[in-house]
């Protein structure tokens, strides 16, 4: 049987949004992956083959240990990683750039559904605050999500109003709850495990080694989702 990924044995892959596809072609843009690409946003993704692939890899085990996503994905960590601008009129934050590092547990056989958060300062180059966030509305449901500072991992005097930032405004774009998910699945993937079921066969999108993107693809794809957030934010008001 020909290689998996290969042009006679190509992997077959599901995605339900543009930025699920970006990420599914940047992984196999770097391993040299030839692929076939549907684009169903009503159905279930899957990535099974991509998770075959990515285990064929061999990936050391780390098993129990919090994994920083951009070690595993640095292309899509670039595009993806979230930062927010604070301007000098907030009365609870000083003028900064913070930018929210996550890390994964990299233990395949554990669904903790989980993503620890490093807030970085850019102007003190540091380290201000460690984010715990559960995708899953806790057991009592007194919580909408499961979300504290760590108080195992570093934390300031700026941790509290940046938890607030995180969970007043982050955690309101829709786009980056599910791109946090994704990523989660794709950890998960990666060091050998979990992907959705698939669904009844359709017709795809065909690819083969597709270059990556450029800065301009680049910028007009972060253009196109700082448009869809001033959209959700007028809607809730």
């Amino acid at each position: 049987m020909a290689k998996l990924g290969s042009t006679k044995r190509p992997l077959i892959l599901r995605v339900g949004s543009d930025e699920a596809a970006m990420a599914a072609m940047a992984i196999c843009e770097r391993h040299g992956w030839h692929y076939i690409l549907g684009m169903e946003p009503d159905k279930p993704e899957d990535l099974r083959d991509l998770g075959r692939a990515l285990r064929r890899t061999g990936r050391s085990d780390e098993s129990g240990a919090m994994v920083p996503f951009a070690q595993r994905f640095p292309d899509i960590a670039r595009l993806e990683t979230r930062t927010a601008m604070v301007g000098p009129d907030d009365t609870e934050l000083p003028e900064d750039d913070y930018t929210f590092v996550e890390s994964y547990c990299a233990d395949p056989s554990c669904d903790c559904r989980r993503v620890l958060v490093a807030v970085l300062s850019a102007r003190q180059r540091a380290h201000v605050a460690t984010i715990n966030h559960a995708f899953d509305p806790s057991a009592d449901d007194v919580e909408e999500y499961q979300t504290y500072l760590d108080p195992l991992n570093p934390q300031s005097d700026l941790s509290p109003a940046l938890l607030e930032l995180f969970e007043e405004v982050i955690l309101r774009d829709e786009v980056y709850c599910r791109r946090l998910e994704r990523h989660y699945d794709l950890m998960k993937t990666s060091g050998a495990r979990r992907i959705v079921a698939p669904t009844v066969s359709a017709p795809y999108i065909t690819r083969r080694s597709a270059p990556p993107p450029t800065l301009d693809e680049r910028a007009r794809e972060a253009n196109r989702r700082k448009r869809e957030r001033q959209k959700a934010r007028k809607k809730r008001r």
